[in-house]
């Protein structure tokens, strides 16, 4: 358990959050520093993330690549 008193389900590093936005590890922690996004909340980091990704060029975390219609329901 962590210090909140919940389970951990997973870790996302400083390492890995360098490797999805193509910044120096330093530069993220930089940011994390300046609260650029919330360290402790996934939403948060994932949408920097995916700000960073975007500026890129890059695809986001967390979506579909590409597009597809879903169907339609109506009948």
């Amino acid at each position: 358990m962590n210090t909140r008193g919940q389970a951990k389900l997973s870790s996302i590093t400083y390492s890995l959050l360098s490797q999805w936005t193509g910044l120096a590890e330093g530069s993220v922690r930089n940011a994390a520093a300046r609260e650029d996004f919330d360290k402790h909340s996934i939403e948060s980091t994932l949408c920097w993330v995916n700000s960073r990704r975007a500026h890129k060029g890059l695809h986001p975390i967390g979506q579909p690549i590409g597009t597809t219609e879903s169907p339609n329901n109506e009948t």
